[in-house]
């Protein structure tokens, strides 16, 4: 049984662009892909130095925090806070 060559599917029309304006045209969008790339990775550069000094500022912000915490501790154990403390309460007020 001699089989016939199918008849070739309708496919996608052909491109109204000549080869070397598709050539160009596919250029074009290479160049502004290539921009777009350029200018995400100078903005994730810029947010990068940005987190960093936001990091550095919350490890300077808690360090002076730890400080603080410590003085008022000392305050707080110190024999003259107990002292006013005692007193206050003998009056009825206490911090």
């Amino acid at each position: 049984m001699p089989t016939a060559n199918p008849e070739p599917l309708p496919g996608p029309a052909r491109s109204r662009f000549a080869p070397q304006a598709r050539i160009e045209a596919l250029e074009y969008e290479l160049t502004l892909a290539q921009e777009l790339l350029r200018r995400t990775d100078e903005e994730r550069h810029r947010l990068n130095a940005r987190l960093a000094a936001v990091e550095a500022e919350r490890v300077h912000l808690h360090a002076v925090l730890t400080q603080r915490e410590a003085y008022v501790a000392a305050i707080h154990r110190s024999v003259v806070w107990r002292t006013a403390q005692s007193l206050r309460r003998l009056v009825g007020r206490a911090w």
